[in-house]
């Protein structure tokens, strides 16, 4: 633009502006400038105001326009270093435009480049600070559309209170607390504690996942009424309506509860398909067991007195033929009286034969007693259908049976592996019965001298146990009757039999048959000595009817004699 001066313009823009001195506005001594037709104001200036656009000036500086928003552009010089710049006196503030963005910078000199940058104002209306922002007074406006607000400040700003719309972050009460609406100490929506804990008001609101920014195979997910949390990917804890599951992907997850000094209290190996609890013992000198597992049963409320019966059951389910276990048995420990002043208890075993429901087997009750199918009411007490009870050794492989009601009902019987070899006691009886039929029986053989082979025992009548074959004092005062087992194996080695120490022992019973064929041979005998006696009394009496005769025919004689000398 040309010079202006006087009131004057250079011919060459004459036909563009106009000045007038004539004073109107705000002050009347302004002079004014204005397009070549005189229809509008091009600049005011006046000793207090200068108005572009405008011949009334409100502010220091008034930039008016009728069609566009009024603008300020500076163009960057050919000879300096930035592309433009708007400066305060004093050094304090510059405002430069760099690539596209507002800079805002404090101190410098005149040429701008000793000036320190505060503020960045992208292209995007990002805005970038280059140090801290301090905020002076309780409560300090940051954003604000329409009636919606958000606020920044410090002290007691939530009982200030605000808009429906308002968010306003502060301190109240040495903690940090954001408030969405009129707020009020009692109603923030996160409070940030002192103690470093965090204190929300209502519902926290989250997309499907929360992830870790740097590992996105670890995450907490919202999905179908459920949470579930991800680890390495895999699904590790799904909490839903009904259940709890851990290890929901079937992956080689394990759960464990670690207790003070002991590492794994409470371990489920998911990869072995196996629970294991364990704690360490008191201490080194336990001689009793310490609790490691509590089953607790109650009564949902108090009132008069249980029922024998009642208490915790632990049930055992086995595998069927099909997908899911089916139930085989439990242990429980029952309640033995309805009586609340008398807590004694019973252990029980249950089993099933179905895969619904259980029955009781086997019980310990308080007494220490065993029952087998009943409540048992002695040390060992067995009910069933003809129940037997089997004592087995392992090696040689050999057992004996004892049954009650097994051949007969009531009868007492005990038998063999081979159960040939049994006896028996009937109910009311007072003796043992062995099976004695002979048509079980061959091979039949007869003893040889049985009364001989008795008479060879020399062994017979009383005695005293030692204490060892070694020591042959007494054992005690006891006075037994009895055989030796060394003459009886003599004839009759079937009836001896030896143990693991090489003691030989007797089965008197075996002698029975002897001493039966015993006496038939004293029999015998006694029944040949009598024949000869009474052959000898037949000859004696025959003898004396002899003498008689003899003496008679001697006295015959003798007369006759006489006679004849006569």
């Amino acid at each position: 633009m040309g010079a202006l001066t006087d009131n004057t313009i250079a011919s060459t823009y004459k036909q563009l502006l106009k000045i007038t001195s004539e004073g109107v506005g705000a002050d009347a001594s302004a002079k004014y400038v204005e397009d070549g037709l005189g229809t509008d104001t091009a600049l005011s200036l006046s000793t207090t105001r200068i108005g572009i656009g405008t011949a009334s000036p409100d502010n220091l500086l008034h930039i008016k326009t009728t069609g566009s928003t009024p603008s300020i552009e500076l163009e960057q010089d050919a000879g300096t270093s930035y592309k433009a710049l708007f400066k305060l006196a004093g050094n304090d503030l510059e405002i430069r435009g760099s690539s596209g963005a507002m800079e805002f910078y404090n101190g410098g000199n005149n040429d701008g480049d000793s000036a320190t940058l505060a503020m960045t104002i992208d292209s995007s209306q990002n805005a970038t600070f280059a140090g801290d922002v301090t905020v002076d007074g309780d409560r300090y406006m940051l954003t604000e559309s329409g009636t919606n607000k958000g606020f920044f400040g410090k002290d007691d700003w939530a009982t200030s209170g605000g808009s429906a719309n308002d968010v306003n972050v502060g301190s109240y009460s040495g903690t940090v607390k954001l408030t969405a609406g009129a707020g009020t100490s009692s109603t923030s929506n996160i409070i940030c504690n002192t103690d470093k804990t965090t204190t929300f008001g209502s519902t926290i609101l989250v997309p499907e996942y929360i992830k870790h920014d740097g590992d996105t195979n670890t995450s907490l997910r919202f999905l179908n009424d459920n949470a579930v949390i991800y680890a390495g990917g895999n699904n590790a804890l799904d909490i839903g309506t009904s259940e709890i599951r851990f290890n929901h992907d079937a992956q080689d997850i394990d759960f464990v509860v670690e207790t003070t000094g002991n590492g794994y209290g409470f371990h489920i190996d998911a990869g072995n398909n196996v629970v294991n609890i364990q704690r360490p013992i008191r201490d080194n000198t336990a001689n009793s067991p310490d609790e490691v597992l509590t089953l607790k049963a109650f009564y949902p409320s108090a009132g008069t007195d249980g029922n024998a019966g009642a208490g915790p059951l632990l049930s055992f389910y086995i595998p069927d033929d099909e997908t899911n276990p089916a139930l085989g048995g439990g242990v429980a420990c029952v309640r033995e009286s309805a009586d609340d002043s008398n807590m004694s208890s019973s252990l029980t075993f249950y089993t099933s034969g179905d895969d619904t429901s259980i029955t009781e087997k086997v019980r310990i009750n308080s007494s220490g007693f065993l029952g087998v199918g009943v409540d048992p009411s002695t040390a060992l007490h067995i009910k069933g259908s003809d129940p037997h009870l089997r004592i087995e050794d392992s090696s040689p492989a050999k057992h004996w049976n004892i049954s009650v009601g097994h051949a007969a009902d009531g009868r007492l019987e005990i038998d063999d592996t081979e159960q040939d070899n049994g006896v028996y006691m009937n109910q009311g009886a007072t003796s043992w019965t062995s099976s004695s039929d002979e048509r079980l029986k061959t091979n039949w053989t007869s003893f040889d001298n049985a009364l001989g082979s008795i008479n060879s025992l020399t062994k017979v009548g009383t005695f005293q146990y030692t204490k060892s074959i070694e020591n042959q004092t007494p054992k005690n005062d006891v006075v037994h009757s009895g055989l030796s087992a060394q003459e009886v194996q003599k004839f009759l080695p079937s009836s001896v039999s030896e143990d693991s120490n090489g003691i030989l022992g007797l089965q008197y019973q075996h002698l029975i048959p002897v001493l039966i064929k015993a006496v038939q041979e004293l029999s015998a005998k006694v029944e040949a000595l009598s024949k000869e006696l009474q052959d000898t009394k037949d000859y004696v009496d025959h003898k004396q009817d002899y003498n008689s005769m003899a003496g008679r025919i001697n006295s015959c004689e003798a007369r006759i004699a006489s006679l004849e000398k006569e």
